[in-house]
């Protein structure tokens, strides 16, 4: 296991999935945030924009 941890295509997949993860922690944030302020509609105001 050790090997294939230090090989140069799993760092990339790990670098792809921590953005990934990252990305959709902030979508989650702001989605509460807006739904906290406003709502259902607040959250209708990125409803089409970001899938979850």
């Amino acid at each position: 296991m050790g090997v294939l941890r230090e090989s140069p295509w799993y760092q990339e997949i790990l670098k792809e999935g921590e953005a990934r993860g990252e990305i959709q922690g902030i979508i989650l944030s702001i989605r509460t945030s807006l739904e906290a302020k406003f709502g259902n509609e607040g959250l209708k105001l990125i409803a089409g924009n970001f899938s979850n």
